[in-house]
């Protein structure tokens, strides 16, 4: 029993050698670097601490109109990024991962964040009422590329996946990305739910893993 043992674990070593070294990379849960902001018209910078890429999140609002001087805030106190624009106010939120505050700006301090393992970033979107379009930005080696996507409105509770496949950006060196900055532009009135963004693996790679860790299983049970 205990040779058959040997046996199934080195096989599944094996198998699992083969696995490129990869994995699901957070890079933000909103679980920590708690923030709630309120502004009504102008600009607000902060920076929050937690366990997201880089130990720092910076967060940048703006108001660009607000017809009846209403709020437009952002909050995590669920454990899920919230931006919302009351009645009349348009405004948009960045949150940047790799940055720090030099005199009320966004300065570079590089994340040095290696994602040649993975091939897309995910966003899962919980919640959002009007069209928004989404920018994410990344920065590697000195050079910026940015891809945004537009989501269509009329998605109150419906969860969503916003995907931004790696070879969308042609100029940007996966092993070694610098900064991420991702921007949500809201219409006026608009409300937003995100629960969290993520670099993850190639689905054949998780189908193999997935499949290696399950025959280990198997093959230990019938020794």
């Amino acid at each position: 029993m205990k040779k058959a043992l040997l046996v199934s674990s080195a096989l599944s070593l094996g198998i699992l050698a083969a696995v490129p070294a990869s994995a699901l990379v957070v890079i933000d849960d909103f679980s920590s670097g708690a923030v709630a902001q309120s502004i009504t018209s102008g600009s607000l910078l902060d920076f929050q601490n937690g366990t997201m890429s880089g130990g720092d999140r910076g967060l940048k609002m703006e108001v660009t109109s607000n017809a009846f001087s209403l709020s437009y805030q952002v909050n995590t106190v669920t454990g899920t990024f919230n931006v919302s624009s009351q009645a009349g106010v348009d405004g948009y939120t960045q949150i940047g991962y790799g940055y720090f505050n030099n005199a009320g700006a966004f300065a570079f301090q590089d994340l040095n964040l290696n994602l040649s393992g993975e091939d897309r970033f995910e966003m899962d979107i919980l919640s959002h009422d009007q069209p928004v379009s989404v920018t994410m930005s990344l920065r590697s080696a000195g050079v910026t590329q940015m891809i945004t996507k537009n989501l269509p409105g009329n998605m109150v509770n419906t969860p969503m996946t916003l995907t931004y496949n790696f070879s969308e950006w042609s100029t940007i060196n996966f092993a070694d990305i610098d900064q991420i900055l991702v921007e949500f532009n809201t219409q006026v009135s608009g409300d937003l739910t995100i629960d969290s963004i993520e670099a993850v693996p190639e689905p054949a790679t998780m189908t193999l893993l997935a499949g290696a860790l399950a025959l280990a299983a198997r093959r230990k049970k019938r020794s």
